[in-house]
């Protein structure tokens, strides 16, 4: 059957109708007919022989014994693109399908709102405009004039814009990987200007299958934690992530993979923190897992892309553990520093990027020389270390707003970027740890209750910041990590009313954003004796 040319660029069926196909008779367009295809006639005699030789009008298909032939140089090759041209005038019976059942049926049973309503964001994926019945000015345009190669070469730049073609995701998966790009790639990428996790890692999942599970099953956990989808899902995303992690662990080239490896094992750490309501139920698995390829390459830290990316966020996830549970770091830090203070050195003040990596890096040794370890920086280093960074970063880093708190309230900060906010929470989280450790080696007598209270004061302060700007920001990392510095300096924590502020951080965490507090706030409302006040019910937020 020999298709139009208007329904070959518009990537319809042709039915072949002649001499107007139902197509173009439908949408009232030109039908325009191809050229005809040249016949040849099966088993024609091959030979060139003049009229009068014996052999010709013969139809032996050999060639006659005096055929003369031209010699063929030894790196003259032939090429058969008949296969390629044949295909240009058959039409493109495919047609766009869900890879198994229904989609609208999987996101029905997976995905749903509290009141077993269809969210309306999902409802988009799963309608379409009618290519067939849907004419653009452009394409109207173009089939109006009069020059066909102009017309071909315009239809051909834009077909891709307007074919139903196969999704590389299903629906399901498609929906859970638009919510991993606009909620949780902000939470990884929130110390990358460049934004790795939601462009490039979002851009290579869909063809990925690691990357890929690893999104849908953190997404979905998370919209399970707001009924909007089922925990199961989230589970059975991340069993198929953990069986292609370990296929490709058992590879003998780890290097080619890393780049999908490391992303792929931070995105699972982020599963992992939020299914573990209660400290018990945090394996660490992941965490342990990312150690491993971390301490066995200070390249990783360094190389830049998605795995440099990735890097950091393992960072600030270890960090994360480490104050929750008041525990050394799992990355072994020493490499690291050498690397970092050598290229650092070189650095004409450093970039915004390079400073963000400073500040955390200088929380990261001050956690190491605070909670035990032998590979731990001195503590003279870590001061000059502080002062070097507040020096640079005087007034990059300023709020442009800044209400110090009092004894009920903390401060009100407002930055111009969340990763200037968690840059300056780190630095804030090394002072205080510096400052509390200083406190508990303080010797008793007199004098000792002077330098307590002074030690409480300059603490004090720190937390307005650390604390303030968190209560000052919608953005949810640096809520996440004031609540987890909360874990480790609660005690510092007196006046009633900051402790209520701190409470209601953690609950409207948990509320709007997803992560587990519930058991910390009982464990923190025990520790001050306080009461745990009902919080006013609000949407989940990024």
């Amino acid at each position: 059957m020999i298709t139009c040319l208007t329904c070959r660029r518009r990537h319809l069926k042709c039915d072949g109708l002649s001499p107007v196909c139902s197509q173009c008779r439908k949408s009232n367009r030109d039908c325009l007919s191809p050229t005809k295809r040249i016949s040849f006639r099966d088993g024609m005699n091959p030979s060139i022989n003049q009229p009068g030789s014996l052999e010709y009008g013969g139809r032996d298909v050999a060639f006659a014994k005096d055929q003369t032939w031209i010699s063929v140089p030894s790196n003259l090759s032939f090429v058969d693109e008949t296969n390629d041209i044949a295909s240009d005038y058959e039409a493109d019976t495919t047609t766009w399908k869900f890879e198994s059942e229904s989609d609208a049926a999987i996101i029905g049973n997976h995905i749903f709102d509290q009141d077993g309503s269809f969210p309306e964001d999902a409802g988009t994926i799963l309608s379409a405009p009618s290519v067939e019945s849907y004419q653009t000015p452009l394409q109207h345009h173009l089939l109006g004039l009069s020059s066909p190669s102009t017309t071909q070469g315009l239809l051909n730049e834009s077909s891709w814009l307007l074919a139903h073609r196969q999704s590389p995701c299903s629906a399901e998966e498609a929906y859970l990987l638009r919510h991993f790009s606009s909620t949780l790639c902000r939470w990884l990428d929130v110390c990358d200007k460049d934004s790795r996790f939601g462009s490039d890692l979002v851009r290579r999942a869909p063809s990925a299958p690691l990357l890929l599970n690893a999104c849908l099953a953190v997404a979905a956990r998370h919209l399970s934690k707001f009924g909007r989808c089922n925990s199961e899902l989230a589970d059975h995303y991340h069993e198929k992530a953990v069986q292609m992690l370990l296929a490709m662990l058992n590879e003998e080239d780890l290097d080619r993979h890393i780049e999908t490896i490391l992303p792929s094992t931070v995105i699972l750490r982020l599963f992992e923190q939020l299914s573990s309501n209660v400290p018990v139920h945090d394996l660490q698995r992941h965490l342990l897992g990312g150690s491993v390829f971390i301490n066995s390459r200070t390249e990783y830290a360094l190389s830049g892309g998605l795995t440099q990316a990735a890097f950091w966020v393992f960072v600030l996830q270890d960090v994360q553990f480490s104050l929750a549970y008041q525990r050394p770091l799992k990355m072994q830090t020493l490499p690291f520093s050498l690397e970092f203070r050598q290229r650092w050195q070189y650095e004409n003040g450093g970039s915004e990027q390079s400073l963000i990596h400073r500040a955390i890096w200088i929380l990261v040794e001050t956690i190491q020389y605070c909670f035990g370890t032998h590979e731990a920086v001195a503590e003279l280093e870590l001061s000059d270390g502080l002062a070097e960074w507040e020096s640079l970063t005087s007034e990059k880093f300023r709020p442009f707003y800044h209400e110090p708190g009092d004894a009920e309230t903390f401060g009100t900060l407002w930055y111009t970027q969340s990763s200037h906010i968690i840059a300056v929470q780190h630095i804030c989280m090394a002072k205080i740890l510096l400052l509390s450790k200083r406190a508990s080696h303080s010797r008793m007598g007199i004098g000792h209750g002077k330098t307590l209270r002074e030690t409480q004061s300059q603490i004090t302060q720190y937390t307005d910041v650390l604390f303030g700007s968190a209560l000052s920001t919608d953005e949810a990392v640096p809520r996440f990590f004031a609540c987890h510095a909360a874990c480790t300096m609660s005690s510092w924590i007196t006046s009633p009313g900051l402790q209520q502020r701190v409470l209601e951080l953690l609950q409207a965490t948990e509320q709007n954003n997803g992560w587990p507090w519930g058991y910390i706030v009982e464990r923190l409302a025990e520790d001050w004796e306080t009461e745990v006040l009902p919080r006013k019910a609000s949407g989940p937020q990024a």
